[in-house]
């Protein structure tokens, strides 16, 4: 099911549509007396009116009916249009005369600009596909109140297959929404999503992620130019729908306003950034969702990754400004989305001596949290920290100088087992920098995503101090006994074993690991004291033996190949006394996640 879009905001579903057993046996028309001129003509031809019963979607119609009556009112280059005929016989001459006018300008858009365009960009539908036809039918039928129109995927079966399948490449529009302005970003809509049904289901044997669907979808009214005349257009709807619930997932798909408008805006920088050939790519490459974006991103030859992608967008409808370095980074280059119609809007708020922020987040959800101490002058103290399981935050800030500058940059988070933690600190705050806005999103979940995900929890506390800590020498610790280097160890009443080298430890994350080496036994576990363990810096980087690269290890069984520069690596507070070097057996146990970058 290609899902139903309510129009007044472009609702879609993408419940599949079962099966119903009808005893009626469709037949296809042959026109007679039709003359389908192919490419030499683009207005569309009046067709001898002949009447052929549809299947349609029962959950969108208005009166719940599974089949309804067409009426053939034209046939073109590219497709057949049919009307509801028992709504048609209810309409007045003069409005059956505005009628046929509306649809055969809607057409004719479609059969010279909306199909050569989509097709150039996005690829082509199954042509001639099921019924050998090369044109696609489209049916205007009553559909219930502020659906707009859907594409069913069951049309592209076989009727043994699926019984109540029309057997054509086929899309339904709402007559309610005829005389609608939008009606033609509505077709558009829908027919990406006939597109996307070959390119990825029939191509590929793939279910393409329903957030990116939808994207691309919503881009489409974009990319023909129907958004370029701003009022009453689907995109000032989406980004209304955006502002009014900017914290909203991209990728759980609930079918709300929020979720289309988080679609839209952020295919929209996407397409800005990377140039429209983007959208070719992740339509018929052989990935869904976030791995398709990352494999076009790299056909591109572009190094950054959707994490990236997503954090620079998260920035960039907080400062929609392409000034702020990187250049072209934080904003929108579409002449319709400017600062002034695309931003999140923050209260400036005065704050006392300190802030916690105790709060949740479904993966790939930003939210924006504004810092603002006026004339304080003294050290910001943040710390971030979350306990959570499925945590795999980026925390991006913005950082507002008192001379008008921005400047953006990213927390270090330290990810440890069943631990994420930063602390770091901001020097003349209230002063110097008036004002700092943190964008904390969680990644822990990269595909399969449902209209229902978990919420991740985290803290960000903030507070001001007279001075950055740590100009008072520390207290010598006493001395403690150590194990050999290569020595397993575990704390007393702690069931986790590791492995210590140096000043280290590192956590052997299960059994099948411990199998990976012959020297390792289970007899030969150490349990130590507290202080003893307490002494060993915990690490968490590792390298093969045969490998350059250095990967940071996460609790979940990822694994993050710091794709940084050696003077990175350092500036960034990490040690290579902490690199543990490994077996490659070890390395390729651990699943393969984002690279980190900074």
């Amino acid at each position: 099911m290609g899902g139903g879009w309510f129009a007044d905001y472009g609702l879609l579903t993408t419940r599949h549509l079962l099966s119903i057993n009808l005893k009626k046996i469709l037949v296809k028309i042959i026109f007679p007396g039709v003359l389908l001129l192919g490419a030499v003509f683009s207005t569309p031809v009046f067709a001898q009116e002949q009447e052929e019963d549809f299947f349609i979607d029962l959950g969108y119609d208005s009166a719940s009916r599974p089949e309804a009556r067409g009426l053939l009112l034209f046939a073109t280059e590219h497709a057949y249009v049919y009307v509801e005929r028992d709504w048609w016989q209810t309409l007045n001459a003069t409005a059956e005369q505005a009628a046929r006018k509306r649809i055969s300008e809607v057409l004719n858009e479609f059969n010279t600009k909306t199909y050569p365009q989509m097709v150039l960009n996005y690829g082509s539908e199954w042509n001639p596909g099921i019924d050998g036809d090369p044109r696609l039918t489209i049916l205007f039928t009553v559909m219930k109140e502020g659906v707009a129109g859907y594409f069913n995927s069951a049309d592209q079966e076989t009727r043994d297959r699926i019984a109540n399948s029309n057997e054509r490449e086929m899309l339904y529009l709402s007559t309610r929404f005829l005389h609608d302005s939008r009606l033609r970003s509505f077709l558009a809509h829908e027919f990406q999503h006939l597109i996307t049904y070959y390119q990825k289901n029939k191509k590929q044997g793939l279910s393409e992620e329903t957030w990116l669907n939808e994207a691309r979808s919503e881009y489409a009214p974009t990319l023909l130019g129907f958004d370029d005349f701003w009022q009453g257009s689907n995109l000032a709807q989406r980004v209304g729908d955006f502002l009014e619930n900017p914290t909203d997932s991209l990728t759980e798909w609930q079918n709300e306003f929020a979720d289309y408008g988080a679609a839209n805006i952020f295919m929209q920088y996407l397409v800005d950034r990377f140039g429209r050939n983007i959208l070719r790519l992740i339509t018929q490459n052989d990935q869904t969702g976030i791995a398709s974006v990352n494999g076009a991103l790299s056909a591109l030859g572009s190094n950054e990754t959707f994490s990236d992608v997503f954090t620079d967008w998260s920035v960039a409808v907080f400062l929609n400004n392409c000034s702020v370095e990187p250049a072209f980074s934080y904003c929108f280059r579409n002449n319709n989305l400017p600062y002034e119609r695309l931003h999140i809007s923050l209260d400036l708020a005065q704050a006392g001596e300190a802030i916690a922020q105790q709060s949740s987040t479904k993966d790939w959800a930003a939210e924006w949290l504004q810092v603002d101490y006026a004339q304080a002058n003294k050290v910001l103290q943040v710390d971030f920290t979350s306990t959570d399981s499925r945590a795999n935050f980026r925390v991006p800030y913005v950082l507002v100088k008192q001379n008008g500058e921005k400047e953006a940059r990213e927390l270090l988070i330290i990810k440890r087992p069943g631990k994420e933690s930063a602390t770091f600190y901001l020097d003349g705050f209230g002063e110097e920098i008036v004002s700092a806005i943190f964008i904390p999103h969680n990644e822990g979940k990269t595909s399969e995503f449902s209209g229902s995900e978990p919420a991740v929890a985290y803290n960000l506390n903030f507070s001001l101090i007279d001075e950055v800590p740590g100009n008072e020498p520390e207290p010598e610790p006493e001395p403690v006994e150590r194990v050999p280097d290569g020595s397993l160890i575990r704390r007393t009443g702690d069931f986790k074993v590791w492995v210590v080298n140096g000043n280290y430890r590192r956590w052997i994350q299960s059994p099948v690991i411990m199998d990976m080496y012959g020297h390792f036994q289970w007899q030969a576990v150490q349990e130590v004291s507290e202080a003893v363990f307490d002494s060993y810096e915990e690490a968490w980087l590792i390298r093969a033996a045969d490998d350059f690269r250095v990967f940071e290890i996460n609790g979940d069984g990822t694994k993050h190949w710091l794709n940084i520069s050696a003077e990175q690596f350092s500036s960034s507070g990490r040690k290579w006394e902490m690199v543990f070097v490994i077996n490659s057996q070890e390395r390729d146990w651990y699943r393969t996640g984002a690279d980190v970058r900074k």
